[in-house]
């Protein structure tokens, strides 16, 4: 069985109320039955963690301007998450051409 249905077939068992996502309590149940029995505060800190990794290599194909070609605004605002002081607007490009991802 190839990688990719091995690993929908996984998720589809995982995602017990088939909302096509995972929470943080069906992923710890699903590695209870493996024996890795983790707090819930860490598997909610794995799936932060994945999603960051997700996120870099996902922006990394892309590149960046702002609609007016001004430099992005990093200033923070106040707050416990730090929210940003202006609103992040920004224009995507893919860095390749999408030959490479046509089938």
């Amino acid at each position: 069985m190839e990688n990719t249905a091995i690993l929908r077939e996984w998720f589809g068992r995982v995602d017990t109320e088939k909302t096509g996502s995972v929470t943080a309590p069906q992923l710890k149940r699903a590695l209870a039955v493996g024996n890795l029995d983790f707090a819930l505060t860490v598997v909610q800190q794995m799936i932060r963690s994945a999603f960051s990794v997700q996120f870099v290599f996902s922006i990394r194909g892309f590149d960046f301007t702002t609609p007016l070609n001004m430099p992005v605004d990093m200033t923070e605002g106040l707050g416990v998450t730090l929210p940003r002081a202006t609103p992040l607007e920004v224009l995507l490009a893919p860095r390749l051409s999408s030959k490479p991802y046509e089938c």
